[in-house]
């Protein structure tokens, strides 16, 4: 059980930039800075059970937090005839630094003992993606293809100590440091058709390549692995005046997130700590969906 206040204030200013090179091309930028600050103050029982006693635990967490963020985005857009043919570029890159500093202290009700803990961290994630659009309708379809790059990096530094006698005392067993990267490459083509009022199509096929590597430095201990799959789609629709049928497929990848595949470790108390598994894999999802709207004309009678 816990009860918990929440603090937070955030400055954002941004600039956007664009510029139309001719009429049939443009560029842009976008700029977007994130201030964040936050903070948590946490009253938190817990009981933890073993097989011949029970402990109680009062913890009393004081929890602050600096977030600044950088976001920059960049595209080119080029018109390739009148007809609706384009080619498009887009970079983005963002970056954050969150400093965390965490104070609790856990009162143990069994004898009344009191221990005091401090952790720092800082989490450093880092995001690049590149990619290139190609659209080219035809008088048979619509064909889309395209390219993308994404990078992905994290750094984590959590550092533990022990609070004796108003001494900040580092505790190396408790600290971590964690380092990943992924890389995806991705590369995708499809094809849309309408006939006539009535039917719409469109199948596409995307193929993504992955590689991802780990390291944690206390250890010396890293994971390495690469992988590549397939990802077809397919959607049909029919609409007749204001009711529409569609059916459609789809093949999608549901990686871990950076919290599930870090060990760093996040304590509640000096007992009690969540970590991730750097050797989770991605989960594949196979999607099939039937959706239909109709729209039912009804008389109402009302009698006074």
């Amino acid at each position: 059980r816990s009860v918990r206040k929440d603090m937070w204030n955030e400055l954002t200013p941004n600039l956007n930039i664009s510029y139309k090179l001719n009429k049939n091309s443009e560029i842009g930028m976008e700029y977007i800075y994130a201030h964040e600050k936050s903070g948590m103050d946490i009253i938190n029982e817990t009981q933890n059970i073993s097989s011949d006693s029970v402990e109680n635990l009062l913890t009393n967490t004081f929890h602050r937090e600096k977030n600044p963020t950088h976001t920059l985005s960049v595209y080119y857009d080029l018109k390739l005839d009148s007809l609706g043919k384009k080619l498009s570029f887009a970079g983005n890159f963002f970056k954050n630094n969150s400093d965390t500093n965490v104070k609790f202290s856990t009162l143990r009700q069994s004898d009344n003992s009191i221990q005091d803990v401090k952790t720092t961290s800082i989490v450093a994630p880092q995001v690049f993606s590149l990619q290139g659009d190609l659209e080219l309708p035809f008088s048979f379809g619509t064909i889309e293809t395209g390219l993308k790059f994404n990078q992905f990096k994290n750094s984590t530094d959590l550092q533990y100590f022990n609070i004796i006698n108003n001494q900040y005392i580092p505790d190396s067993q408790r600290a971590n440091l964690f380092e990943y990267q992924e890389e995806n490459y991705a590369a995708y083509f499809s094809y849309a058709k309408s006939f006539g009022e009535h039917w719409e199509t469109k199948a596409g096929l995307r193929y993504e390549n992955t590689q991802a590597k780990s390291f944690t430095p206390s250890t010396h201990l890293g994971n390495h692995y690469n992988y590549g799959q397939w990802f077809p789609s397919a959607f049909v629709s029919y609409k007749e005046n204001k009711n529409v049928f569609s059916l459609s497929y789809s093949r999608r990848i549901n990686r871990p997130s950076m919290s599930n595949l870090n060990p760093f470790r996040w304590y509640e108390n000096p007992y009690s700590y969540s970590s991730g598994n750097p050797l989770l894999k991605p989960s594949y999802i196979n999607n099939l969906e039937l959706d239909i709207h109709t729209t039912v004309s009804f008389l109402q009678v009302f009698i006074i």
